[in-house]
């Protein structure tokens, strides 16, 4: 994956150890998500069916509910390589939701919708609903930040469970296992970014509660003017077929 909205848990010291030795197409995974903390200070999602951009976008910097069936204005679409993003039926709050599909025999390519981000963002919070048709193989990254290297986010796993990723060279990559579950059903998400020096530090909520925290490289913020990627924008040789839908989808960028 190529992400930009991931959050490491590594420290600066583990970090510089893993990478010694590292060839092209090495992945490092490290062991020991967030457990969701009990009483954390979640945010939970809008009510399934209420959802409304017509609402929303007095808070928000970006909106997409999908009503219109269309894919959303301001939004580059990046499908290559049998990838595809379309609007379909299956929404969570409407009728319609953003559908990524990559399929079985893909051997590389993308499925993915991209936001230009203003330079010298602070603060990025992301929202959406969530849901997984078919876990494919291997992983699919769900949303990520770039403006250069590294690129940082999230990614589902095949086992239905999710993590950090941060790509740190072209071909290699450091997981970080999150140590949740988004199962087979729809999912509400919130990803918190706050940039602080060098440093990005990042949340992770599902329905309301903490899954996991992670700090990353501040530099896939800092760079340059960042881009958004909702989806895969860098996908691997297929083994099996995703199919991800998302709906409700906002950003705040400050």
């Amino acid at each position: 994956m190529c992400g930009a909205f991931a959050i490491a848990v590594t420290s600066a010291c583990s970090l510089a150890t893993s990478l010694n030795g590292l060839s092209t197409g090495d992945t490092i995974v490290i062991d020991g998500g967030g457990d969701a903390a009990p009483g954390a200070d979640a945010q939970s999602g809008p009510d399934a069916g209420s959802f409304s951009c017509a609402v929303a976008a007095s808070t928000v910097t970006f909106c997409a509910d999908l009503e219109d069936g269309k894919l959303p204005i301001g939004m580059n679409v990046d499908a290559t390589g049998g990838g595809t993003v379309t609007v379909a039926p299956g929404g969570r709050s409407s009728p319609n939701a953003l559908t990524f599909m990559v399929p079985e025999t893909i051997p590389d390519g993308s499925s993915a919708l991209n936001l230009q981000m203003a330079a010298g963002l602070k603060d990025v919070v992301v929202e959406l609903d969530l849901r997984v048709e078919s876990y494919g193989e291997p992983s699919f990254d769900i949303v990520d930040m770039e403006s250069g290297t590294p690129q940082v986010g999230f990614q589902i796993e095949s086992d239905k469970s999710v993590s950090w990723d941060e790509d740190i060279l072209m071909g290699q990559s450091i997981i970080t296992p999150v140590g949740a579950s988004l199962g087979d059903d729809w999912r509400h998400v919130r990803l918190e970014i706050h940039v602080a020096g060098a440093s990005a530090n990042a949340n992770l909520f599902l329905d309301g509660t903490l899954a996991g925290s992670h700090v990353f490289e501040a530099k896939a913020f800092t760079t340059a003017a960042p881009t958004l990627n909702l989806g895969d924008s860098s996908y691997g040789s297929g083994v099996r077929a995703w199919k991800v839908r998302v709906d409700n989808f906002t950003v705040d960028a400050r």
